[in-house]
């Protein structure tokens, strides 16, 4: 509780990304055009069977609502009435909050096809003078592999486990927004909403990093998980942990009103600098890095992931 000449005033929960002000306009209106730029790839992504794959739904439909929320947010940063609505800022709290769980968990899930895929047997394939027989552009064609069904199970476990965590933190994060919109007038509850901002990005802020750290393991140290797609999860991975390292950073901010410009409110220069560069600008290129690979080819994800117990063959990808 802050007191303001002598008269105490409630504090609340920071906004992420703060309220719009005229300053957010033009970066609203990039963004909301670099996702626009997004859409007919991820259409192609949809109808084209070769490249076709339920496990990157979550970033698709990311992609076409970030559309939505900066066009929102570009009006609201015009508009004092959208700006001061307590109704669309519940909005930009939860859909910013839940957008990088989802890529995290999409990508969480190709590294999981990937490594299931190289649990089953693979025949010896040579190359001879006609061409090159292999069916994955990362993986030698000269030795043969056994199944190891064990192994796919217990793969299988993990990352299920790993999924219910992710839907943890999703959870937590609707919960803090949800109740966000209750604690701008009166400060009621704002203990708990931080506590569920902090739990839900330090949550997924782990998990991002013992991906980070599989993948890298799997680059160095087994010769059965192709290096191609394993460096690109690397690659995604960092993107969307510095987003998580910036919510842990801000999430026990508070202010005393929607629309203050203090330290700490979200609405100084430097904080709106640091949500577009730290937050805003990393989702963006790692959505525009899911959808632009054929996902379903690198990953050997197949149309449904890797669940369907029979592999998809190379002629169908």
């Amino acid at each position: 509780m802050a007191v303001d000449n002598g008269t105490q005033v409630d504090e609340f929960p920071s906004p992420v990304g703060g309220a719009p002000f005229p300053i957010d306009f033009a970066p609203s209106i990039l963004f909301a055009a670099l996702y626009a730029l997004l859409i007919p790839v991820i259409v192609w992504r949809a109808v084209d069977r070769r490249s076709r794959t339920v496990i990157l739904i979550g970033t698709a439909c990311l992609a076409i609502e970030r559309v939505i929320t900066f066009s929102l947010r570009a009006n609201a940063a015009l508009k004092e009435g959208p700006r001061e609505s307590a109704g669309l800022q519940t909005y930009f709290q939860a859909t910013f909050g839940v957008g990088y769980i989802t890529m995290s968990q999409d990508l969480t899930n190709l590294f999981r096809a990937l490594l299931v895929d190289t649990t089953f047997a693979r025949a010896s394939q040579e190359t001879g003078d006609t061409g090159s027989t292999r069916s994955h552009p990362s993986i030698p064609l000269d030795t043969a592999r056994e199944d190891q069904p064990r192994l796919r199970k217990r793969l299988r476990h993990i990352f299920g486990l790993a999924s219910l965590v992710y839907l943890a933190a999703i959870v937590m994060n609707i919960v803090s927004s949800v109740e966000y919109r209750h604690t701008m007038p009166s400060g009621a509850h704002s203990s708990t909403i931080q506590v569920l901002r902090a739990a839900s990005s330090g949550i997924a802020f782990v998990l991002i990093a013992i991906l980070t750290c599989a993948a890298t393991y799997a680059i160095i140290a087994l010769p059965r998980v192709p290096k191609i797609p394993s460096l690109y999860v690397v690659t995604v991975a960092h993107f969307l942990a510095l987003i998580g390292c910036y919510r842990l950073i801000m999430a026990h901010a508070t202010t005393t009103s929607l629309l203050s410009t203090a330290h700490g409110s979200q609405n100084t220069r430097a904080e709106k600098v640091a949500f577009w560069v730290l937050s805003a600008a990393p989702e963006w290129v790692a959505a525009a890095l899911l959808v632009g690979i054929n996902g379903r080819r690198m990953f050997r994800t197949g149309p449904y992931g890797d669940l369907n117990s029979n592999k998809p063959q190379p002629k169908d990808i």
